[in-house]
């Protein structure tokens, strides 16, 4: 069975409406109005996952929203937890996925939204500005 025939066994239960293809800003507007956002890096670490590094984190960072990362050991990871951009799980361990599903669902249910403090400082360092900065620092040096 494909995933959208797995999803739709739960319609019956949860409110679930899928998406065909959205124009990019379209898909930037129902970001910003997420509760909850889905990023999946579901390369195996031996094959390179453990250092993918996704342009579509630095658009969730952007939209200021909580992110379910199911995303493999590695530097992605280590700066969604060091940063507190959301929750993070191995991207093949369905257990521990649900688990950590249920328990955001029942947080946003019992509070209408999840508790979300990310560090700011270290989201700002990502900003266009602030990385442009950077790099013409390292071509200073390096003329």
């Amino acid at each position: 069975e494909n995933t959208l025939s797995k999803i739709r066994q739960f319609s019956s239960l949860i409110s679930i409406e899928i998406l065909e293809f959205q124009p990019y800003a379209e898909a930037l507007r129902y970001q910003l109005n997420s509760h909850l956002l889905l990023l999946i890096v579901n390369i195996a670490e031996h094959e390179g996952g453990a250092q993918t590094m996704t342009g579509k984190f630095f658009e969730y960072l952007g939209a200021g929203r909580p992110i379910l990362a199911l995303v493999p050991n590695g530097p992605l990871r280590e700066i969604i937890v060091k940063g507190r951009f959301g929750t993070v799980t191995p991207p093949k361990d369905i257990l521990k996925i649900a688990e950590k599903f249920k328990r955001l669902y029942r947080e946003w249910k019992s509070n209408g939204a999840l508790k979300f403090d990310p560090d700011t400082d270290l989201r700002n360092s990502f900003t266009r500005k602030q990385l442009t900065g950077r790099l013409a620092k390292i071509i200073d040096k390096v003329t």
